[in-house]
């Protein structure tokens, strides 16, 4: 099992409502991702244009509770000794990323 689930999921619980957090392990070679859906209520501001996207405010609200999520994560994992893996992407940069994924989804 993955050490960094059950904190992840602990913490985000507390802030979100546990009803509201899906903290789940990557599958097969993405093992070591964290996998992180959250749900919320659809702000008012938040409307779907005709192409079937969230208005740019409702777009920017769900990147702000994205990063507010890993921001609690990283935290709690800090306070356990725990850093998620990481990756480097191929983009010629040796840019390294966490392998943390969070949706978020409003109902």
């Amino acid at each position: 099992m993955n050490k960094l689930i059950a904190p992840a999921k602990k913490a985000l619980g507390e802030r979100f409502g546990y009803k509201n957090v899906s903290v789940r392990n990557g599958q097969g070679t993405a093992w070591g991702w964290v996998e992180v859906r959250i749900t919320t209520k659809k702000p008012d501001f938040a409307i779907v244009d005709d192409s079937g996207f969230y208005s740019p405010k409702g777009r920017e609200s769900m990147q702000q509770i994205s990063n507010e999520a890993k921001k609690i994560m990283h935290e709690a994992w800090k306070k356990l000794g725990l850093e998620p893996y990481t990756y480097s992407s191929d983009d010629g940069y040796g840019t390294e990323s966490d392998e943390v994924l969070v949706s978020v989804e409003y109902i």
